[in-house]
């Protein structure tokens, strides 16, 4: 009874928002990292240096997704001044619209128990790893659940509101708009009229969809990628061997980072009902619905192409995921069970960001505070080989310490690393933190090459090594 009476003492609201600012405070001097160096840093620094002229990006910088949210970092840049803490600032209304978005919907559906359910939302590892970046993917999982909320409240503004923003950040949030509209519609008796009505409700999100669509084609002559794209081995289609293997990875992911206890603890409960014959209220088939809807629109699609089904891309479907094991739980244990159940799934839960893999497996880095030594460790390796005259343009590095100062830590530094094959430059930095290297590179950096100076060990390493054939 002590954990009961002290979830309902402390307002889970206060909670979640000192546990933020303290990933605030922790990441603030943070760098750009990942695909934030592209969809934030890269994107905002042309809008910056073009003085807003221009809306449509440049082919090598523009990865087919709408960019307001660049747009408005620059905006930002041009009033508080080019600085890394000016885009986390940034991203604190978004996360603070998040915490209370997601505690509205689990209050809604969960009732008294919404705090724990909330707490496996809040404190996933993915979104606890996306919320120390300047990332776009906090601004559609705010606005996804901003809208889920309007459409259960029949809050009309709310989902006209929450449908612009999701159109507007990116495809991903495009495809929310189609299987939230459908969700709409499908969990209530459908009727022309309905579907006229959520039509006109969700217009401002679709509205927008098929006008930044149109207007890209016509000024660049494609959509979401084309051949000359920084993106384009990531949506090379797959075929029958490619697509079982997306499937693999597809159960991973959904696995990966602590899930695997939601399955496994909170699996229990459905097992039990399963038992007993399984029945299904209303709350259950709407969050299958929404999965079912979620998967169809937004992830299936992800099975044709290589390198598509990334951590941050299956957020709303592993948030559904979780409210239909805790919906099961809730329904068929009492609540003391429910409560060993949850403290188990929560710890096995965090854990997940502790997960670190041997070199050959690609790790969702973006997806985990386990990334957070990687920003010092990348300014140790730079400033030894400053020390030691090595310029980055004789070193060959991985995506996405690679990249320029500039892009990375908003300085004037534009000198790029090597362009040339591992094999042919001087020096090679590695870091776990990448995935670009192949087995056969990993296995020959540490058996032929010479292996200079190492910066950090677990969970993140720098080791600078130098061509012996050079």
């Amino acid at each position: 009874m002590k954990l009961e009476r002290t979830m309902y003492k402390i307002n889970p609201f206060l909670v979640f928002l000192l546990a933020y600012l303290i990933l605030f405070l922790v990441s603030f001097n943070n760098g750009f990292f990942w695909d934030t160096t592209h969809l934030a840093s890269l994107q905002a620094w042309w809008y910056y240096d073009h003085d807003f002229r221009f809306f449509f990006l440049p082919n090598e910088i523009d990865s087919g997704h709408p960019s307001f949210f660049a747009m408005l970092l620059a905006l930002m840049w041009k009033i508080f001044g080019v600085r890394i803490v000016v885009g986390h600032i940034l991203m604190l209304p978004f996360m603070i619209l998040l915490i209370r978005e997601v505690l509205v919907l689990c209050r809604y559906y969960f009732k008294d128990k919404y705090p724990y359910i909330a707490a496996l939302i809040l404190f996933n590892p993915v979104i606890l790893g996306q919320a120390t970046l300047v990332s776009p993917d906090v601004v559609l999982f705010a606005f996804f659940f901003f809208t889920l909320n309007g459409i259960w409240s029949n809050h009309k503004l709310k989902v006209a509101v929450g449908a612009l923003v999701l159109g507007a950040v990116s495809m991903r949030g495009m495809m929310c708009v189609a299987y939230l509209f459908l969700f709409a519609v499908l969990r209530q008796k459908i009727s022309f009229r309905l579907v006229i009505h959520y039509l006109l409700i969700f217009s401002p999100g679709i509205l927008i969809v098929v006008i930044f669509l149109a207007l890209h084609y016509i000024h660049t002559g494609w959509i979401g990628y084309h051949t000359g794209s920084p993106w384009a081995e990531s949506f090379e289609r797959t075929g029958i061997k490619g697509f079982l293997r997306n499937i693999i990875v597809f159960v991973f992911r959904m696995a990966d980072m602590g899930m695997i206890f939601i399955w496994i603890f909170m699996g229990l409960a459905v097992i039990g009902e399963m038992r007993s014959g399984l029945s299904l209220s209303k709350r259950t088939k709407e969050f299958l619905l929404l999965w079912i809807l979620c998967f169809l629109v937004s992830v299936l699609l992800q099975f044709f192409y290589r390198h598509s089904l990334l951590h941050r891309y299956l957020l709303p479907l592993i948030t559904i995921t979780v409210f239909i094991f805790c919906s099961f739980a809730d329904e068929h244990l009492s609540f003391k069970s429910f409560k060993k159940l949850w403290l188990l799934s929560f710890v096995g839960l965090l854990s997940g960001n502790l997960w670190v893999y041997p070199d050959p497996v690609a790790k969702g880095w973006d997806a985990t505070l386990a990334h957070l030594p990687y920003y010092h460790l990348r300014k140790e390796a730079l400033h030894y080989m400053k020390e030691k005259n090595i310029p980055p343009g004789e070193v060959s590095g991985g995506f996405p310490y690679n990249l320029t100062g500039k892009c990375i830590d908003l300085n004037h530094d534009t000198t790029p690393f090597s362009s040339l094959p591992m094999e042919r430059s001087p020096y090679v930095l590695y870091s776990n933190i990448s995935n670009d290297f192949t087995d056969q590179q990993l296995y020959a950096l540490k058996n032929e090459w010479i292996p200079v100076e190492k910066f950090g060990g677990w969970p993140v390493r720098f080791v600078l090594y130098k061509n012996p054939d050079l």
